[in-house]
């Protein structure tokens, strides 16, 4: 068995639910940040909030790399992901590039992204809502 690590520290938050992304939130204009920041860049106030995101969001758009990129192999995809929180995350998507639609929903998955000196390395990647058999909801 293997030991884990997130890929960053102050990425995740554990839920009843199990491991959730979390950002902040300005307490004067409430504008949501991922990663969390200490500073917001629209009314440039001090005083934010941690919060859970949301674990879902759609498809803006997508790639696929026929290289390799990083720790992963060919063909692999990355996707920026609209949530209802307001952001754009970038991030790995699971699934076949075939599969991928602009506008699809799509769902968060939190699992290991690759292994490091007999270490999971834990990140956030999203895919189809149509994969996990609950058709989206």
């Amino acid at each position: 068995m293997h030991n884990k690590r997130p890929l960053r520290d102050d990425i995740f938050k554990e839920t009843d639910s199990g491991l959730s992304l979390v950002g902040s939130r300005c307490a004067g204009c409430g504008k949501v940040f991922f990663p969390k920041t200490d500073l917001c860049t629209r009314c440039w106030g001090r005083e934010m909030i941690e919060v859970e995101l949301s674990k879902t969001g759609t498809l803006y758009s997508y790639t696929t790399t026929y290289r390799p990129v990083s720790r992963f192999e060919p063909p692999h995809s990355t996707g920026m992901i609209d949530t209802p929180d307001g952001l754009r995350i970038v991030a790995p998507l699971v699934g076949n590039q075939d599969v991928f639609r602009v506008g699809m929903e799509m769902e968060l998955v939190i699992d290991t992204l690759w292994v490091e000196d007999e270490t999971d390395i834990i990140g956030y990647r999203f895919r189809p809502a149509l994969l996990s058999g609950n058709g989206g909801e």
